[in-house]
């Protein structure tokens, strides 16, 4: 995915809210690269 394209998904599932957003990506809970795009993700906001 392009970054663009993967804040998108993010943002979707940030509106969504709760558990939503940790099932953005399958990667999220055990892959650290993944996980570090969720992480500034949510410092952003």
């Amino acid at each position: 995915m392009t970054p663009e394209e993967l804040n998108l998904e993010y943002e979707k599932r940030w509106r969504d809210g709760g558990l939503a957003f940790m099932g953005s990506f399958s990667d999220l809970t055990f892959d650290i690269k993944a996980n570090k795009t969720a992480q500034e993700f949510v410092e952003g906001k």
